[in-house]
């Protein structure tokens, strides 16, 4: 995996070459340089963030309105079912309200399938194998959990049609399958290639 990462380091080098007038001299000290980007948590003393996804504000906020909708679904509903009953409410108005909040009910709850359980953060404590993974459930609660670097499993769904948008990492800690998106920051890539054995 590390030859991986390197070749893809030199490829991005070159096409950086080829697209402005830098030497290769340059390029090769801004490869062997960079400073590994690691940023102490506020959350966890003692630990520093391994990844982020910077987008897990908006998923929370989607899982969130999809629970909201859930409940005024429960509500709106059988409310318009008995208002119509009893007579104060009328047919035309209240059927298609009731349609209207399924339907969009049930379009939060398609949109929020790939929403489920997406890793937030991953937090890391240096010279330890101690992980804190954070991620959102099926409501946008923020859930951490305790894991074992050891015990953290991650599944690449490599295929030659698609890249993935995910991949799938489980751990002992709990029973969900947590979703780990590429389009996240990866603040330590040679520490997160030993844990999870994927190059972002």
């Amino acid at each position: 995996m590390s030859l991986l990462s390197a070749t893809c380091r030199r490829i991005n080098a070159y096409r950086h070459l080829v697209c402005t007038s830098v030497s290769p001299l340059s390029i090769a000290r801004t490869l062997s340089t960079a400073p590994q980007n690691t940023y102490d948590s506020k959350k966890f003393a003692g630990y520093k963030v391994l990844y982020n996804l910077e987008t897990i504000k908006n998923i929370s906020i989607l899982n969130r309105l999809k629970y909201r909708m859930t409940i005024a679904a429960a509500v709106i509903v059988p409310g318009c079912s008995a208002l119509d009953s009893l007579g104060f409410l009328s047919a035309d108005f209240s059927q298609p309200l009731s349609f209207l909040t399924i339907a969009i009910t049930f379009f939060f709850h398609g949109v929020g399938l790939f929403c489920n359980n997406v890793i937030g953060y991953i937090y890391f404590k240096p010279k330890s194998d101690d992980l804190k993974i954070s991620y959102v459930n099926y409501w946008g609660k923020r859930i951490d959990i305790d894991a074992d670097a050891k015990t953290v499993k991650c599944t690449e769904n490599s295929s030659l049609l698609y890249r993935p948008v995910f991949n799938t990492v489980t751990t002992e800690s709990t029973k969900a399958k947590l979703r780990l998106y590429v389009k996240g920051k990866v603040m330590d890539e040679k520490y997160f290639d030993n844990i999870f054995g994927i190059p972002f």
